[in-house]
């Protein structure tokens, strides 16, 4: 009974403050949002209450800020890392607990949601992968904290590299260093970023896998002498990129419409919004459908080409 009242918040604060005096209620009476703070402030002046008590005050959102603050430097991790939940945490406190020696209470800094990113980037050498992914993961991550988590080991770990090759804020530099990855999939999400550098692309389009090479392919960093190039290659998912790809030049769009015969890039060719009308008319008549649609959908189609298409295939 005693039990329930000390954690009942509708109690009234002086019978939470005789509670507060027995040990078996100490920690409810902690935990209470409903306790006057003097209580609290004795609670928390007890040396002789256990982690418990201490874990409760922390998550109390009543605690005094002195108290929080002293509790931030608690020996046991599991109150640390409870004051980082209190709403009354300050960037101060959660500065302090971003080096804190033991990885559930950086976890739990990380994860904090207003987390600040001058807090961020001192966790962004942290090797501990969970607190990593949720460096990673955060809402407030910036380009300052991603260049610093350039120099990370971690990244090593192709499940983080990829996380940071995907943030849309990942510097030109540190896109450059994840290229040289040995995951396959880190150098693809490299070739696909749209701030990843022209010489960096260049250097993927001669990739050993194939899909980066792709990937490459269609990046609007692109220059036209390599898209003149890979226009020849013999990989039809590599010229379907190339074909498809805004950037590519005028004459290599026409090169490949009366060279390439391959359904998949002539419909990637089809669908390019850079692809001139003239060549857009000669695909309108393609044997193959998909090529036919896909020219019929394309907005730099004349109006009356479309119009007797329509007529046609009514």
């Amino acid at each position: 009974m005693q039990v329930d009242t000390a954690g009942d918040p509708r109690a009234l604060p002086f019978i939470l403050d005789r509670l507060a005096g027995l040990s078996s209620c100490q920690s409810q009476v902690a935990r209470n949002p409903g306790s006057p703070v003097d209580t609290l402030d004795r609670l928390a002046a007890d040396r002789s209450a256990d982690w418990n008590v201490r874990h409760g005050l922390a998550k109390n959102n009543n605690i005094p800020f002195p108290v929080l603050r002293r509790l931030a430097s608690d020996p046991a991790k599991i109150v640390r890392a409870a004051v980082v939940t209190n709403l009354s945490c300050t960037r101060e406190i959660l500065s302090q607990l971003a080096s804190d020696l033991e990885p559930d209470v950086r976890l739990a800094v990380a994860s904090h949601p207003f987390c600040q990113s001058s807090v961020l980037i001192l966790m962004a050498g942290d090797t501990d992968p969970r607190v990593c992914t949720a460096v990673i993961r955060h809402a407030n991550l910036s380009r300052e904290v991603l260049e610093r988590f350039g120099d990370n080991p971690m990244l090593q770990n192709p499940a983080y590299a990829r996380k940071v090759a995907q943030h849309p804020a990942c510097p030109p530099a540190v896109l450059a260093k994840l290229s040289q990855n040995t995951s396959f999939r880190v150098r693809q999400e490299v070739a696909r970023h749209p701030d990843t550098p022209t010489e960096v692309i260049i250097e993927l389009t001669q990739d050993a896998g194939d899909i980066v090479v792709a990937t490459a392919a269609g990046h609007p960093n692109c220059p036209p002498g390599q898209l003149r190039q890979l226009s020849r290659d013999s990989r039809s998912d590599v010229r379907t990129a190339v074909a498809a790809n805004p950037s590519c030049p005028t004459d290599t769009l026409l090169w490949i419409g009366s060279h390439i015969k391959d359904r998949k890039t002539l419909v990637g060719l089809a669908a390019n919004p850079s692809c001139p009308p003239a060549l857009l008319e000669q695909l309108l008549q393609n044997t193959y459908p998909a090529v036919a649609q896909a020219a019929a959908d394309n907005q730099n189609l004349p109006r009356a080409a479309l119009a007797m298409w329509q007529l046609a295939h009514r």
